[in-house]
């Protein structure tokens, strides 16, 4: 399994500045977890990382809205059952939802069932990126670099270069350096530059 999407120290990120530490969660790292990495994985997407930052997300939303709002498959029982499940029937020959694929078999269309390419909500921001904006994403990212005084090097502007150019795959990192550089500037964050350069 690969997490890390992109390089866990990459050359445009100062982490002396952040007075952070790179490392993988511990539940990754621990051997001594009976289970296997995946598994392990498995159970920090649900309780540490992916799972409650989406349930913060449908939460505020719909009460911002009024609404009520369920999430089925979070039901206490089944998700204890699917964490507990081996891993090929999760994940098997790279089908996801293995098991769930499996049972709806004799209930949804195929088409439905079989579908590999479903997306939440997402925005267009490759296109704008890289196609429709480009010129003013760079402008964006160059004012978030100053504006992180230090965080965010200049190399970010080689790293979106190469992203733009397609010799490097497209993540929303970008967008999270520009979010990041217009909140640093919003809330005027100071840096003790003296210490962490």
């Amino acid at each position: 399994i690969n997490f890390e999407k992109e390089n866990l120290t990459p050359e445009w990120l100062n982490y002396k500045k952040l007075m952070a530490e790179v490392s993988l969660p511990l539940l990754l790292q621990d051997p001594e977890y009976d289970m296997s990495l995946f598994n392990r994985y498995c159970i920090h997407q649900t309780f540490f990382a992916s799972l409650p930052a989406l349930l913060h997300y449908e939460d505020r939303n719909s009460m911002a809205h009024s609404l009520e709002s369920r999430v089925p498959y979070l039901d206490n029982r089944l998700v204890e059952f699917m964490i507990n499940l081996d891993e090929k029937y999760k994940i098997h020959h790279g089908i996801t939802k293995y098991i769930m694929r499996k049972a709806l078999n004799s209930i949804l269309p195929d088409k439905v069932r079989c579908r590999m390419d479903k997306m939440g909500f997402v925005t267009p921001e490759e296109y704008w990126i890289k196609i429709e904006n480009q010129d003013l994403f760079k402008e964006y990212l160059e004012m978030a670099i100053k504006n992180s005084k230090g965080i965010i090097k200049p190399e970010a502007i080689k790293y979106f270069n190469n992203m733009a150019s397609e010799k490097i795959p497209f993540s929303n990192t970008v967008w999270r350096m520009i979010s990041f550089g217009f909140w640093m500037d919003l809330y005027k964050v100071t840096i003790d530059s003296d210490n962490y350069n």
